[in-house]
């Protein structure tokens, strides 16, 4: 069974965690102190792969002295680089090359090792930074989406970006994609050069709209039960976007997906879930009559939406994204057996069965499929949310 701590933590027993006094002897940290940083140095600091970095310089959009093999990178050269181009530099990194001490620090030279099949509670940006480097084979993770759920024991975090917000209740879709690229920067140095992300993530709209605690709280909604906007704390507004209009779709998980391609990951696949059943797809009206089913099986298998104007949703995202080019991977079951796992970019199965207190809960099936795929037995695998722990449960059974 897992060690899971589930008493709560107060400021006082995170300070020696998370802000440890340690001299902050990082080349990533005395990097603004020279003129010129290695490869490593530069990508570090940076928050992207040594890939992307040596891609800005093949392209012309990073100037580097030496040579290409081997290539040194001015300081000002990286402060001059658009945020689109490289992400943000840390909000630490002055104009003038000057530095303070980062509200989190870098990695300490001693870190702890956490012991497999246990819980660590606490801000993911700050776990990531305490993290053993290398260490991580898959990521398996359903994070927040934007605009949709207001849980109970969400926290108001403090972004690089300088906004203090829950993550999944920022104004735009686009200041939740920087959030969301700011903690897959953090994974960066604590993935094995072979290991994968698998980031499920679901699309918004951008309309005007209150989010629900949980499914049941939408579909009462839908079914008549009172809502007063002005009075409502978890209202969301559809104007004074740029160019989103009310009932636009975001295209969250692509933006999320080019923005982590910027960072040096390789988008490898974009796996659609398909939450339903294979006979719920669009039928012509040649097809036989569909048969009455069990109570249990007519359930409904995702969430319903009251639209008339477009087809209901029925799927989520799941992105595969790889730090090298090369990276583990398994087609087929890793028992040894010649059956072929469902390997291809649609896969279908319900949601997970409402249970707890968790209202965006994902199937067992879901990170089951991920594991198999991207590791062998004895591999760390590491979800920075958690939620209910799905997948530290299911990684535990696959051990």
């Amino acid at each position: 069974m897992p060690r899971v701590s589930t008493d709560p933590v107060s400021a006082a027993q995170l300070e020696p965690l998370f802000y440890p006094e340690v001299s902050y002897d990082s080349p990533a940290i005395n990097a603004p102190a020279r003129c010129f940083l290695t490869v490593e140095e530069a990508a570090t600091l940076a928050g992207i792969t040594q890939q992307r970095l040596r891609q800005l310089a093949r392209t012309g959009q990073m100037p580097y002295r030496g040579s290409a093999k081997d290539p040194l990178f001015a300081l000002e050269a990286l402060r001059n680089l658009r945020s689109h181009e490289l992400g943000t530099l840390p909000h630490w990194l002055g104009q003038n090359g000057a530095t303070s001490k980062p509200r989190r620090p870098a990695r300490a030279t001693s870190l702890p090792v956490f012991a497999p099949n246990t819980v660590v509670r606490g801000n993911v940006l700050d776990v990531l930074a305490i993290l053993p480097v290398a260490s991580v084979a898959a990521v398996v993770c359903s994070p927040p989406y934007w605009g949709q759920r207001v849980y109970a024991d969400e926290v108001r975090v403090h972004w690089g970006d300088g906004s203090f917000v829950a993550f999944g209740r920022e104004q735009s879709p686009e200041e939740y994609v920087a959030h969301t690229l700011e903690i897959l920067k953090g994974i960066l140095p604590v993935l094995r050069h072979d290991g994968t992300i698998w980031w499920n993530v679901a699309d918004s709209y951008m309309t005007r709209t209150i989010m629900r605690t949980s499914s049941a709280d939408r579909v009462e909604h839908y079914g008549g039960k009172a809502s007063v906007w002005a009075d409502n704390p978890h209202r969301r507004v559809s104007y004074g976007h740029q160019y989103l209009k009310d009932k636009d779709l975001s295209l969250v998980p692509f933006q999320i997906a080019i923005g982590a391609q910027k960072l040096g990951y390789y988008l490898r696949s974009i796996i659609v879930w398909s939450k339903q059943q294979a006979e719920d797809d669009f039928r012509d009206q040649a097809s036989p009559p569909r048969q009455k089913s069990s109570s249990k099986e007519s359930k409904r298998l995702h969430v319903p939406e009251i639209v008339g104007d477009r087809p209901v949703t029925g799927h989520e995202y799941i992105l595969l994204l790889t730090k090298a080019e090369r990276y583990q991977y398994r087609a087929y079951a890793p028992d040894g057996s010649d059956k072929v796992l469902n390997v291809r970019t649609v896969w279908t199965f319900p949601p997970a069965v409402m249970r707890g207190d968790h209202g965006a809960r994902f199937p067992d099936e879901l990170p089951r499929r991920c594991i198999k795929l991207a590791t062998s037995e004895g591999d760390l695998v590491f979800d920075p949310f958690a939620g209910q722990g799905t997948t530290l449960r299911v990684a535990r059974d696959l051990k």
